[in-house]
């Protein structure tokens, strides 16, 4: 029996939301990074946008410490890289 090509396209789709949300997570540090050596990297329309996408994170980590002092130490591990 075959699979309806939307059916297909829906598990494809419940599958790569894991992933998206993790690579969601992940790029705050090079962003972090970017944001504070940038030297006029971004634009400023471009700053107000990563401050709106990224302000579900930056409020979690000022609600819970554990999570700020991981974040502080994941951008040292992306400060070092970059």
């Amino acid at each position: 029996m075959t699979e309806n090509p939307r059916t297909r396209r829906q598990r494809r789709l419940i599958y790569s939301l894991p992933f998206l949300l993790l690579g969601y997570i992940l790029s705050i540090g090079p962003v972090g990074v970017l944001l504070q050596s940038g030297d006029g990297y971004f634009k400023p329309g471009a700053l107000q946008l990563l401050q709106f996408l990224y302000a579900p994170l930056i409020i979690a980590s000022m609600k819970y410490p554990w999570l700020s002092t991981l974040m502080m130490k994941y951008s040292h591990f992306w400060q070092q890289i970059l």
